[in-house]
């Protein structure tokens, strides 16, 4: 009784740690960073209780782990620039991270896991539509909507929406997890305007589908059934819920519809990542040095986590970090025990070549962790 219930414990630490992007700009806007450390600090203690763990884990990944940290802390020196032990330390917890999400599937409790996410997801989601709906659900004020500007992005948000949809369609134990939880995820998706986790989950969607007709066509009718059930019966209780949400996901169709056209979002990362190629250019085999390419971009990111570390610790960095996803994402398809895990880590890798920092891409590694070394266990 005593290893489950430490087990437990564990495993809330580790959802609250997953969940620190979502929740931080609540905690700085109320001057409560300290919260934040907190979590990284119960995270690091995870790890140091179990560090075992890491003889469950490839050579060849812990020493491309290493080594890309290790090109980047050689070219801060290199290039005698003081090393911001704040961003190295992000860099390390992406080790770490990878090593937790290893321990989660081998040791710990999965599904509390999941739901302690999934209730802090419906927190801070559900407070993200209050205040989109107190300004007519208008998204010139979606980053500023209030003096503490909490900017809580819906991109961010809306990746953790797609994670918790994929688990709990997959491993939901009941009605409300299986079907109206995952009903609430698709819809904050649905209405939340960020085009890649938009597109990815039609396609997701469309693989369910696909394979739910072919292997028991009965139960999938059964599931949008009660799907659509569920969303009848919200909009019923609510009548302007419906206008609201049709207005919210026709702004969300026009952004990707602009896709194609001229687009701010697409353009600024178009000229980030030609930037980013002139810079590496420039000191290609040392790089800037950690965090080098926030200087080097004028405060800013590639929006690309290769490019990013290839800015940051040059050539080698660059390579190491590459064959450490390579070899990962091999190990990911190679077990096909998984399926929702190789969804997930699919959206997560391509969300952090087109968005994000890689020194906050601690959830992509955490679930590369997760998924290589799942084997089927049900907690």
């Amino acid at each position: 009784m005593r290893i489950p219930l430490l087990s437990g414990i564990y495993s809330g630490f580790l959802a609250f740690f997953m969940l620190v992007p979502l929740y931080r700009p609540i905690f700085i806007a109320h001057h409560r960073i300290q919260f934040v450390y907190v979590s990284f600090l119960f995270a690091l203690a995870v790890f140091l209780s179990n560090i075992n763990v890491v003889k469950y884990v490839s050579a060849k990944q812990t020493w491309a782990l290493l080594l890309y940290v290790f090109f980047a802390i050689l070219s801060s020196i290199y290039n005698q620039q003081n090393i911001p032990f704040d961003q190295l330390g992000l860099a390390v917890f992406l080790i770490i991270s990878f090593y937790l999400g290893v321990w989660l599937n081998l040791k710990g409790l999965v599904h509390l896991f999941f739901r302690l996410m999934g209730f802090v997801f419906i927190v801070i989601a559900s407070y993200i539509i209050f205040q989109l709906s107190k300004s007519s659900f208008s998204y010139h004020t979606y980053y500023y909507w209030s003096g503490a500007a909490y900017k809580i992005d819906y991109l961010t948000a809306s990746l953790y929406a797609y994670v918790l949809a994929a688990y709990f369609f997959f491993n939901g134990k009941n009605i409300v997890e299986k079907y109206a939880f995952v009903l609430f995820c698709l819809s904050f998706i649905a209405i939340c305007g960020a085009r890649y986790s938009i597109l990815f989950t039609v396609i997701t969607a469309g693989y369910v589908i696909f394979k739910g007709l072919i292997k028991n066509p009965v139960k999938l009718a059964g599931s949008i059934f009660i799907i659509f059930l569920l969303f009848f019966v919200i909009v019923i209780f609510n009548s302007n819920l419906l206008s609201k949400g049709v207005d919210l996901i026709s702004y969300s169709l026009f952004r990707i519809e602009n896709l194609g056209g001229v687009d701010n979002s697409v353009l600024g990362r178009v000229e980030l990542f030609k930037k980013a190629l002139s810079i590496i250019s420039q000191n290609f085999f040392l790089g800037q040095g950690v965090a080098g390419s926030a200087e080097a971009l004028h405060s800013n990111y590639p929006h690309n986590l290769l490019l990013e570390s290839f800015i940051d610790g040059g050539f080698f960095s660059f390579i190491f970090l590459s064959y450490f996803f390579v070899y990962s994402l091999y190990l990911v398809f190679k077990n096909k025990s998984c399926v929702w895990c190789v969804w997930v880590v699919l959206y997560l890798f391509g969300a952090y070549l087109k968005s994000f920092s890689i020194y906050e891409s601690r959830i992509l590694f955490f679930f590369l962790g997760y998924a290589i070394s799942y084997k089927g266990s049900k907690r």
